[in-house]
C-alpha cells in the first residue's frame, strides 16, 4: 500500500481522475493559476476525493494549501481521511469555529476546536501520524509548522484510507464563492527565497577548497545515540533543499566508541517536510578507515525520514558513513 505522503498533485495539469476519482458537479479548474477551484453553495457539491482509491497514513502525512475569502457564519469547509462513513480523521472550519477530530464508530472525539482566526489557521493544513499519534498543523507558508492539536491514534486500522476536501453553505448568505485547493503534499519554493549556502566540505570535512551550492532552507538531523556527527567544518549534520525539489546530505556519522555499524541500524533521522516521497538511498562509503577503503554499505533514507545503514557484503559495516548524495522530494523527481 501506497504512503500518503507519496500522493501529490499540483493541479498544473487540470483535475485529473487519476488523483480524485470522485469530484462534485461544481469543482473546476483554474489553469491561469493551476490550481482545483470548490464552489461552495447549499448543496455541497464543490468536492474532491481520492477514493476508491486509499493510502498508507501510518508514518505518514498529508498537506495542503487552501484559499477562499471571508467567511460567514454558516461556511464550511471538511478535509477528512475517510475509513467509512463512521471512522474518520478531520480538520474543518465550521460555524466560525477551526476544529480538529477523530470519530470512532460515529462516536467523536475533538482534539481541538477555536475560534477561526485566518492569520493564525492557515492556509496551509496538515494531518499527519507518527507513533502512535495523530498531529494537526497549520502553516503560514508550507515549510514552517506549528502543531495545534494532537490525539492517540483511533482504534480502526489507519492503513487504507482515503482522502477528501469538500466545502458548502447551509444558506445563501454572502461569503466566499470558491475554495481553492492547491500543492497537495508539495512544498511551495518562492523564487524571491533567499537562499542558504550549503557548504560541501567532503567526506570528513577536509576538502582543501570547500564548494557550496544554493538552497532553500535546511534543518537538522537527529543522530540516534550512540551515533554521532563526526566533520571538522560543521557542528552538526543538516539536510539542504533546493528550490528544485532536491534534498541533500552531506557530512560523517560514526559510533562515539568507533565500533562498528551492524546493517539495519536506523543511525539518524530527518525531520518531516524533507522526506523522500519513495524509500532512496544515499550515495555513501564505508570504511574500517574512513578513507574509503573496504566500502560495504549504504545509506537507504524511508519514506518516514529514517536513515538506515545497510552493510551489503558484511554483517556490519564500518564505523565511517560518508552522507554525499541527495534523493527527490517530489516522486516526479524519482527515478
Amino acid at each position: 500500500m501506497a504512503k500518503f505522503s507519496e500522493f501529490t498533485d499540483t493541479f498544473d495539469n487540470g483535475v485529473r481522475t487519476s488523483r480524485w476519482p470522485r469530484r462534485g458537479q461544481n469543482v473546476s479548474w483554474d489553469a491561469a493559476n493551476k490550481a482545483a477551484v470548490l464552489n461552495i453553495n447549499t448543496d455541497y457539491s464543490g468536492g474532491i476525493d481520492t477514493a476508491p482509491n486509499v493510502y498508507d497514513f501510518t508514518g505518514s502525512a498529508i498537506y495542503f494549501k487552501l484559499t477562499f475569502g471571508p467567511i460567514t457564519s454558516t461556511f464550511e469547509v471538511y478535509c477528512a481521511l475517510t475509513l467509512d462513513a463512521n471512522n474518520y480523521i478531520q480538520m474543518f472550519v465550521s460555524s466560525n469555529s477551526f476544529s480538529c477530530q477523530k470519530v470512532v464508530a460515529g462516536t467523536i472525539t475533538n482534539a481541538l476546536s477555536t475560534p477561526y482566526i485566518p492569520s493564525q489557521h492557515g492556509p496551509w493544513w496538515r494531518m499527519r501520524e507518527a507513533s502512535g499519534t495523530v498531529y494537526f498543523d497549520v502553516s503560514g507558508d508550507g515549510i514552517n509548522w506549528v502543531n495545534m492539536a494532537s490525539t492517540p491514534d483511533p482504534t480502526w486500522s489507519l492503513t487504507a484510507l482515503s482522502f477528501s476536501i469538500y466545502c458548502g453553505s447551509a444558506d445563501t448568505t454572502p461569503g466566499p464563492s470558491n475554495l481553492i485547493v492547491d500543492n497537495v503534499n508539495v512544498v511551495p519554493y518562492p523564487t524571491t527565497a533567499l537562499p542558504v549556502w550549503a557548504r560541501l566540505t567532503g567526506p570528513k570535512g577536509d576538502r582543501a577548497v570547500p564548494s557550496y551550492f544554493r538552497s532553500i532552507d535546511s534543518a537538522p538531523v537527529t543522530l540516534t545515540n550512540p551515533h554521532i556527527r563526526y566533520d571538522t567544518s560543521w557542528t552538526d549534520a543538516r539536510v539542504y533543499r533546493t528550490w528544485q525539489g532536491i534534498c541533500f546530505l552531506e557530512g560523517l556519522i560514526r559510533r562515539s566508541d568507533n565500533g562498528n555499524i551492524p546493517g539495519g541500524t536506523t543511525v539518524g533521522n530527518i525531520p518531516l517536510g524533507y522526506w523522500p516521497a519513495a524509500n532512496s538511498q544515499v550515495l555513501l562509503f564505508a570504511s574500517v578507515n574512513g578513507d574509503a577503503t573496504l566500502c560495504m554499505g549504504r545509506l537507504d533514507v524511508t519514506m518516514s525520514g529514517a536513515l538506515v545503514f545497510q552493510a551489503t557484503n558484511a554483517a556490519s559495516g564500518s564505523a565511517w558513513l560518508s552522507l554525499c548524495g541527495y534523493w527527490p522530494v517530489d516522486p516526479t523527481w524519482h527515478a
